[in-house]
């Protein structure tokens, strides 16, 4: 992964910001962790990114089908967070809430 402990990355990287695309490619990563606490700390980690975190709609929507709730309620919250950009995962989202 990055550095130190990999559920130390998603916090760390949400602090960082998205100034270069860097941290919201990290924390794409991070989604794909085999520790869902991890997934579900990156995920909330995008959503805090906001519209700066628009290049993970296509992972959050995946997570939506998570065998973990918390890490389904993790990405459905983040897509809240980045508004218009989530246009795409409407249909993902739509299910979800069913």
């Amino acid at each position: 992964m990055l550095f130190g402990a990999p559920q130390e990355n998603a916090p760390l990287l949400r602090k960082i910001g998205a100034q270069t695309g860097a941290a919201v490619r990290a924390l794409i990563e991070c989604l794909e962790h085999r520790d869902s606490n991890i997934r579900s700390t990156a995920a909330a980690a995008l959503g805090q990114l906001g519209e700066h975190a628009k290049a993970a709609v296509p992972a959050l929507t995946k997570y939506l089908e998570h065998r973990a709730d918390y890490v389904r309620r993790s990405a459905a919250e983040a897509l809240g967070k980045l508004g218009e950009h989530a246009a795409p995962a409407v249909p993902a989202l739509a299910k979800y809430f069913e």
